[in-house]
């Protein structure tokens, strides 16, 4: 018998059906990962920020204290004194 164009066998078109769900369970299983990723991204994201303010706050903290302690630390050079010897 001949079978109409466009018409399936029940085997072929048990293999399409099988082959639908596998692709529709990797599909899931892709978002699944990917929700993941997107969620260690944000938590790295978050990280770096902090890292990055952290710095910054480091680095005045720092500059504030070279400019408060260079204005401690400068030392004013004093000539020696010559003694004088009085002939008495």
């Amino acid at each position: 018998m001949h079978q109409p164009s466009g018409a399936l066998g029940p085997e072929r078109e048990g293999q399409y059906v099988r082959r639908i769900r596998e692709l529709e369970e990797e599909l899931r299983l892709s978002r699944v990962e990917n929700e993941k990723n997107r969620a260690t991204i944000q938590r790295f994201r978050e990280r770096w920020e902090k890292l990055k303010e952290s710095a910054k706050r480091k680095r005045s903290a720092k500059a504030a204290e070279n400019a408060r302690g260079d204005s401690v630390k400068e030392t004013i050079q004093e000539e020696p004194e010559l003694e004088v010897e009085s002939a008495a």
